[in-house]
């Protein structure tokens, strides 16, 4: 097993990959109970599809039956982005979906595995399922959970994108990192609606990226549009402030450029954008799944 999993290692390094590790850490209990708090605190907000399958988020083998252990990988997406006066964009919108290329990329290692295995089972996700895919990835040593509640690498700051295998593969494991934020607390401080919780946590109801992705309210609270800054979809500030992005690799990965027409637009731009122009513009960007209508809404008052 170990040759098989440093032919996988290799593999999603030739993949573009930042980092690719193994735990046996199927059953979440510590993260169950901290997942648990979060949704009785009611920080999901409106996110109500967060507390149905509780038992799959933190139990594998709901997912997969036959679950010995997860592949994660890490990919870069940390590029220096384009000053835009008008409005602002968080960088991982400004290149193609992530959840398409990293699901294509994981797909290829799972091929292999298949090929080589008799009997493989897997399950892929993408931040599309019922997996805390945070909390495995620092169960597998990707990196360890900030006070902004994102997974830090110490190479990559918390400039990556996550993807995991669930595999019935009894793989050897890879050694969790230690926390390295200290007694930086910049993130919190530095947050305008005081949305990260003193317990790694992200109150949903209070949080910029929350209001300008995922929620469908026509309108927003005062206290966001006070605080927006410009933001039109998501929200960095709490990673444009750490101290472990401002030396973080640079990405490597190729499928990641930079889309020039979504970075250079203006307030102006999407008042006038048309639901054709629209579909054209981000039919490859996240953004897509929002809508116009919301984007147009997002920017009111910007």
């Amino acid at each position: 097993m170990e040759e098989l999993k440093l032919n996988l290692k290799s593999l999603a390094s030739d993949l573009g990959f930042a980092d690719c590790k193994v735990t046996d850490e199927i059953s979440l209990t510590m993260a169950e109970s901290h997942f648990r708090k979060w949704i009785e605190k009611k920080y999901n907000y409106k996110m109500s599809f967060l507390e149905r399958n509780i038992e799959k988020y933190c139990d594998l083998k709901k997912v997969l039956p036959e679950a010995r252990s997860t592949i994660d990988s890490s990919i870069s997406y940390n590029f220096k982005q384009p000053v835009n006066k008008d409005l602002k964009i968080s960088r991982y919108a400004l290149i193609k979906d992530y959840h398409t290329v990293i699901l294509e990329k994981l797909k290829r290692i799972d091929n292999s595995l298949c090929e080589k295995v008799e009997n493989y089972k897997s399950k892929i996700y993408v931040d599309t399922g019922p997996v805390l895919e945070k909390q495995i990835a620092r169960a597998a040593g990707i990196g360890w959970q900030g006070r902004n509640s994102l997974i830090i690498s110490q190479e990559y700051g918390s400039w990556i994108f996550l993807g995991v295998i669930i595999t019935n593969l009894d793989l050897p494991k890879d050694e969790k990192v230690e926390d390295r934020c200290g007694d930086c607390r910049l993130c919190i401080e530095n947050c305008p609606t005081q949305a990260i919780t003193e317990n790694r946590n992200i109150d949903a109801a209070k949080c910029i990226a929350y209001w300008t992705i995922e929620s469908k309210e026509d309108e927003f609270p005062d206290f966001i549009r006070k605080n927006q800054n410009k933001w039109a979809y998501g929200c960095d500030i709490c990673q444009e402030i750490c101290p472990w992005n401002k030396n973080a690799k640079a990405a490597e990965c190729k499928d990641f450029v930079l889309q020039k027409d979504i970075s250079s637009l203006s307030r102006k731009d999407i008042e006038e954008m048309n639901e054709s122009q629209f579909k054209e513009t981000f039919k490859d960007s996240p953004i897509y799944r929002i809508g116009l209508k919301r984007l147009k809404r997002n920017i009111e008052g910007v």
